[in-house]
């Protein structure tokens, strides 16, 4: 095989952990919020938005503009 040496993941060695696995499974579980049946949010510990669901913003249409990322939840229960 000429060209590039392929390298595989390897615990021993981290630096041959595919770097782009964190991305992958970000990903994945994005997907897998935005699939669920209910509207889902998660808050943070100081209890900002760190992600919500289409279906958690169809259920409160008269807030969806207040559903961002980092948006405090007091904010959003005004």
């Amino acid at each position: 095989m000429q060209g590039r040496a392929r390298m595989t993941p390897d615990a021993a060695n981290p630096a041959a952990v595919d770097a782009t696995a964190p991305l992958a499974v970000a990903t994945q579980v994005s997907e897998a919020i935005e699939n669920l049946l209910d509207g889902f949010a998660l808050f943070d510990a100081d209890g900002r938005l760190v992600v919500c669901n289409q279906r958690y913003r169809d259920a409160y249409p008269l807030i969806a503009d207040l559903l961002a990322p980092g948006t405090p939840i007091a904010e959003i229960l005004r």
